[in-house]
């Protein structure tokens, strides 16, 4: 039914573009614009200057601050799922990864949406593993101006693993005039689990009138678990010497229950400081740190298929992430430029704990024993980055900008899986022991030139010169690598990524653009297949596709995007459409290829395509009710496959991670009631439709299904204090957002499988002073 009705919607979204122009013209020409009634007027720097969302001629979502607090949005994952073109999979709180217009990033180890906070990229360039995601944190959006979607290849001024898009997170800067303070109490319940609350808080203190003030902001949330940990006596035995399926857990004897394992705290803390000595010169440094502590995985084992990880052995799993951001910006505006530095400095460090047991019992086909087997994967993470860059300023015909970026990346990843019950037969308990320090060096010159060809008619042309240099070590050992070994290398590349902007504002009410661009991502490492390993032997597989080992590497892969798009207010600003088509060539695509053995790496494995559209409408059906409708198209498939790799993956395959649909509707309703007193309300449904998942192979359920979730918000809004009551989730769907791509990878018997949070309901008071 869904999918029936996506279909329906987005074959009208599509024919949008040619026929709504000439309509518009007349009709905007025709209205005077009432900013009362004004949709979708946002300010936004999605081109590092200040636009407003209507005239800045690129595919963008932009949410402001205000919106995401009356809606009850708090993680950018919700915001996400909601924006047309983009897709989320999770492996739980700060482990997201984002894939936008069906550029997949589940191979490889960079992203394909570069994350910014402010100026500052806080997505790891490599060695984004499978249990830290792709997305280095997952901040609250508590004080936040505004939030940027940027779809299409921001690589002329986002640079590298901005491929398929941008997501950029603005906070609010301190304010030299005024004291402000705000707070925030939420109170929940999620059925399956338990009591859930979040403390949020924000004060800005002047400190030397119109030159010096402080803004910070802090987080405390907790977050109940819905997922039970369950020992099992008897543990049933696998069937099948190589299907290796589970036998019936539901019957067996249980030993021990731990409810709701996988609960999660997250404190974080933000300090801006703004110094202003002449209207000329603005420094402003700032720092920001959070701990996110999860007492268990975010993940329940299909088969059974309830909400429950069962165990041989009592082993707790755990994961944790520290997190910190230092970052120093300086601006100095000249009379026809202005110049801009940003240096950082990125630390974060992650832990993960999961429980091998029965994977290690199956795959070396031992009967479960109550020797627990334990993985922990460790991350060490750092990175300092300096963007120096200069713009021209004012409106004059001819409009520039010009820079140069610099990044240093180091992370060493240490990986231990250890299993007892081997000391006493073979005399070590090492399993497979990893370590991999690894470096990633980044250089560029960037620069866009903007040219009024006629007042309203502007051409736009970007280009940005990359280098980088990676190097990493690989030093192995264990049972299932004998003989250690150690392995160095080291890729470069060097390259131009350019970009072409042709824009036509017809009126206030209409603009046209244009867009062709370019963008990569980097290359990266794989981690060691053990040649011993598996049943088949993984080097017996790699033999049986024309491979004697894995690839130690993998280059970069890079895409040509070509967009057409427009962006049309009707009525007086009543009615917004906001709608592209794009088509992307995708060249040398990073696909992870999965082994029998249940190992896998990362290749330079073919060519793919992707091509969609996107439409956004907004429209104040009456002057308290605004609608609100997001749909995405996306058809992103492989075009040709290595030969070597044809018996993995096969031309015309749907990429991994990828929905064609998505949609949101949603409805505002805001109703004054007399005074300073307003009632509002919210209800907004999200849809997914089906993507394939590759992750979960040789387990042969590689589709995760459709979902839609239902979220609903009634709030009572005063001059100070405002008071919500919202229902997430209302009709308690359970969603799969992904597999674990940790622990499952290994095993074909059985998947972990990710869901959504159950239905919570709860309360939201706001204070603002």
């Amino acid at each position: 039914m869904h999918t029936q009705r996506s279909h329906r919607l987005l074959a009208m979204a599509a024919s949008f573009l040619t026929p709504l122009v000439s309509p518009v013209i007349a009709h905007a020409a025709a209205a005077a614009a009432d900013a009362t009634q004004t949709v979708g007027e946002v300010v936004v720097t999605a081109q590092k200057r200040a636009g407003t969302l209507q005239t800045t001629p690129i595919s963008i979502t932009a949410v402001t601050g205000d919106q995401l607090e009356r809606q009850g949005v708090t993680g950018v994952d919700q915001l996400a799922t909601a924006t047309p073109g983009v897709s989320v999979q999770s492996v739980g709180p700060g482990r997201s990864n984002y894939d936008i217009r069906g550029l997949s990033n589940a191979g490889g180890s960079s992203a394909t949406v570069g994350f910014y906070l402010d100026e500052v990229p806080v997505t790891p360039p490599t060695s984004a593993l499978a249990a830290s995601g792709k997305s280095e944190i997952d901040p609250s959006l508590y004080d936040l101006s505004r939030v940027e979607v940027l779809r299409g290849p921001q690589g002329t001024l986002y640079g590298a693993s901005s491929m398929g898009g941008t997501i950029r997170l603005i906070t609010n800067q301190p304010k030299l005039d005024r004291f402000e303070a705000s707070g925030e109490t939420i109170g929940s319940e999620t059925e399956h689990g338990g009591a859930n609350g979040a403390q949020n808080f924000m004060v800005n203190l002047p400190l030397i009138d119109d030159k010096l003030a402080l803004r910070i902001s802090g987080t405390e949330k907790y977050d109940s678990g819905f997922i039970n940990r369950v020992v099992v006596n008897n543990f049933p035995a696998y069937t099948g010497s190589l299907s290796q399926f589970r036998g019936d857990l539901l019957s067996a004897p249980v030993t021990k229950t731990y409810k709701d394992v996988n609960d999660d705290l997250t404190q974080a803390i933000r300090t801006v400081l703004l110094w202003k000595p002449t209207d000329r010169l603005s420094v402003t440094a700032s720092v920001f740190a959070q701990h996110l502590k999860q007492g268990g995985q975010q993940s329940y084992d299909a088969p059974p298929g309830t909400l429950n990880h069962y165990q041989p052995s009592d082993v707790a799993e755990s994961f944790e992430q520290d997190f910190q951001l230092y970052s120093l910006t300086a601006k100095y505006d000249f009379d026809k430029f202005t110049v801009q530095s940003t240096s950082s400095e990125m630390r974060g460090h992650m832990r993960n704990e999961e429980d091998d047991q029965e994977q290690l019992d199956s795959a070396f086909g031992l009967p479960f024993t109550v020797s627990p087997g334990d993985s922990i994967e460790y991350h060490n993470q750092s990175q300092f980055t300096e963007e120096l860059r200069a713009s021209s300023s004012g409106s004059g015909k001819l409009q520039w900008i010009v820079g140069a970026f610099y990044s240093d990346f180091k992370d060493t990843l240490v990986y231990n899986l250890t299993y007892p019950a081997f000391t006493a037969p073979i005399g070590t308990s090492h399993v497979f022991n990893d370590w991999e320090p690894d470096g990633l060096e980044q250089e560029a010159l960037f620069g866009e030139v903007t040219y009024a060809i006629l007042p309203n008619l502007k051409a736009n042309f970007g280009l940005r010169y990359y280098d980088y240099r990676f190097t990493f070590t690989q030093n192995i050992s264990g049972i299932v690598t004998a003989p250690p070994y150690d392995f160095t290398g080291g890729s470069s590349a060097s390259g131009v990524n350019p970009k072409f902007n042709l824009s036509w504002e017809v009126n206030h009410d209409l603009t046209l653009y244009a867009t062709a661009a370019k963008g990569f991502r980097p290359g990266g490492p794989n981690l060691p297949v053990p040649p011993n390993a598996g049943s088949p032997t993984c080097t017996s597989v790699l033999n049986g596709i024309g491979l004697s080992s894995a690839p130690a590497a993998f280059s970069p892969d890079t895409v040509w995007s070509y967009e057409v798009g427009e962006k049309a207010r009707l009525d007086g600003g009543r009615f917004g459409i906001r709608s592209s088509l794009y088509y992307i060539d995708w060249s040398d695509i990073q696909q992870q290829i999965q082994l029998a053995c249940g190992f896998n790496f990362t290749a330079n494995a073919g060519t793919a395509e992707s091509k969609g559209a996107e439409v956004e409408f907004d429209a104040k059906l009456l002057p308290e009710l605004t609608w609100h409708e997001n749909l995405g198209y996306t058809d992103a498939t492989l075009t040709s496959v290595q030969s070597v790799y044809a018996s993995a993956i096969a031309t015309g395959q749907q990429l991994q991670d990828v929905p064609k649909f998505t949609a949101s509707t949603a409805f505002d309703f805001v109703h004054p009631l007399g005074g300073s007193t307003t009632l509002t309300a919210h209800l907004e449904d999200r849809y997914v439709s089906k993507v394939n998942d590759l992750s979960a192979q040789p387990y042969p359920a590689t589709t995760r299904p459709s979902y839609n979730i239902v979220d609903a918000r009634l709030g009572l809004e005063k001059e100070k204090i405002s008071y919500y009551f919202y229902v997430d989730n209302l009709f308690n769907k359970r969603a799969q957002l992904g597999f674990d791509h940790s622990e499952a990878l290994n095993t074909s018997g059985y998947a972990r499988i990710i869901p959504n949070r159950p239905r919570t309901i709860g309360i939201d008071i706001q204070y603002h002073y």
